[in-house]
């Protein structure tokens, strides 16, 4: 692989876990399974789900990041953006 695709997959690494641990916390906030949550925002952001099991793994698409902040957000999980979408910024820090 080439140094950009690195970056790209590393992006997506990055962006799958925070995806997960926002998944994670949701569930501990209302006190549900990972997977009744995952159902849960699955619902309300309009996504099959299957394709929110693969954005824990690939990360949201960029169109799912804000809704999804919001959503968490209302539920008391606090993701930011970078953590969503992680930019080169984070990614540098990341390899550092």
């Amino acid at each position: 692989m080439n140094g950009v695709m690195d970056r790209i997959e590393m992006k997506r690494e990055l962006a799958g876990r925070a995806f997960s641990v926002a998944i994670r916390m949701l569930s501990e906030k209302k006190k549900i399974s990972k997977n009744a949550a995952l159902i849960y925002v699955a619902g309300k952001l309009g996504r099959d789900v299957l394709q929110m099991s693969q954005y824990t793994v690939t990360g949201l698409p960029i169109y799912l990041v804000e809704p999804a902040i919001t959503l968490f957000r209302n539920h008391g999980v606090i993701m930011a953006k970078h953590q969503l979408r992680p930019t080169d910024d984070v990614l540098k820090i990341h390899l550092t």
